[in-house]
């Protein structure tokens, strides 16, 4: 995904509205580069209007020149909708 809309469309069936709460952050640097690590727990509801919480998170940032270069997001939100079913 390159643009918020297209994030806002691929999350829309997934749940109504989620929240993080962060552990913490870890940042390494070197020339030019910045990554940064977020790590935490969703909190938020699914589409069906049942709450979820205590779900695990981690989020990348590779920041170059002060903006966002790439993000990869890992968690355990399709676990825990398997666990549902």
């Amino acid at each position: 995904m390159t643009k918020l809309q297209e994030l806002i469309d691929w999350a829309a069936p997934r749940y109504r509205f989620v929240r993080k709460s962060y552990d913490g952050f870890d940042v390494a640097m070197s020339e030019g580069e910045t990554l940064v690590y977020c790590r935490g727990t969703l909190s938020g509801e699914w589409p069906d209007g049942a709450s979820f919480e205590g779900i695990r998170f981690i989020d990348r940032f590779l920041l170059r020149d002060g903006r966002i270069a790439r993000q990869e997001v890992w968690n355990d939100l399709a676990e825990h909708l398997r666990n549902r079913a």
